[in-house]
């Protein structure tokens, strides 16, 4: 009776959001009866929302040995192996979801999700496309074919994708962010600055929305939005080489090649194989050795920054 206390109340306070309480009541359910899978599994959403990934996979791993044919358990330690970079095994937990349950379309995303971060994009937009039949109106699998899409450079797809999560969750910062820089690599600046500071305003501490609307006022001549917005990045990242090689651009544009070559120099430093820092360093030692004018001339010879 005890243990059942313990969990019903564990989960009541997980429920809540008390994580650290709730893991406390599972603990103590466990030491009553160490083969309840559902405890196991209860904790495991736990440790996952306080970024304790390895102990919800362990905890996963347990709940499997009582609950083998548990999809949800899947699907869990799936995400938590993506979190952790160990895709090989997030695909694995992903299709051992799908092959269960080939209806279940929280399994197809997480499978796509997996796909697409280790290069298969055409896998990922098939999973993605699965899920979507399966439910229509499900974000996650719309924003990873959005991601997916924008890997192989089909962006209006990208676009499309991005405003159909938006219009079921408005407040969906990520969304705006990748919407708006595939509106970027597609030449549509006030766009992009558009859906990045919504993006913002939904959170503020957003450092790629910085990065790509700092690229987009570089784009439109707007050297003093890209260099504030360079530095916003920075103060919450003061290792994004990024950053660095952007607003490097933006003061060589401005001719002051000192700064420039500073923030070019502090780009490598942190990525030495950083393609558009370097890039940026050759255009500045050229530009020291060539009078130049700020000119349309020079913002071209810049590209906009891909994040």
């Amino acid at each position: 009776y005890q243990r059942r206390v313990h969990g019903a109340r564990g989960e009541a306070k997980r429920l809540k959001g008390d994580f650290k309480s709730a893991i406390d009541d599972f603990n103590a359910a466990l030491s009553m009866d160490s083969k309840m899978p559902g405890v196991y599994y209860c904790r495991s959403m736990c440790w996952k929302a306080l970024g304790q990934l390895q102990s919800c996979v362990n905890d996963c791993t347990e709940a499997l040995k009582y609950s083998p044919q548990d999809i949800a358990i899947y699907n869990t330690r799936s995400s938590a192996y993506r979190s952790m970079k160990i895709y090989e095994s997030a695909l694995k937990d992903a299709q051992s979801a799908v092959v269960i349950n080939p209806k279940d379309c929280i399994g197809y995303g997480n499978r796509a999700a997996a796909r697409r971060l280790m290069g298969d994009a055409d896998g990922a937009i098939e999973d993605c496309n699965e899920a979507i039949r399966l439910e229509p109106n499900n974000p996650f699998a719309l924003r990873v074919r959005a991601l997916s899409f924008r890997q192989k450079g089909q962006l209006v797809q990208c676009v499309a994708d991005c405003t159909s999560v938006i219009a079921l969750d408005p407040a969906n910062a990520f969304a705006y962010r990748v919407r708006g820089e595939a509106l970027g690599r597609q030449g549509d600046y006030n766009g992009c600055v558009k859906d990045c500071s919504m993006a913002l305003s939904l959170d503020s501490k957003d450092t790629h929305s910085y990065l790509v609307r700092a690229s987009a006022y570089r784009m439109m001549g707007n050297m003093t939005g890209c260099i504030q917005d360079c530095n916003s990045s920075l103060a919450l990242n003061p290792n994004s080489a990024t950053a660095y090689a952007n607003r490097a651009a933006a003061f060589r544009i401005l001719n002051d090649l000192s700064q420039s070559l500073h923030d070019c120099e502090t780009a490598l430093r942190i990525d030495p194989n950083h393609t558009f820092a370097n890039e940026e360093y050759q255009r500045v030692k050229k530009q020291q050795n060539t009078p130049c004018y700020w000119c349309f001339g020079c913002r071209s010879s810049a590209p906009y920054t891909e994040i």
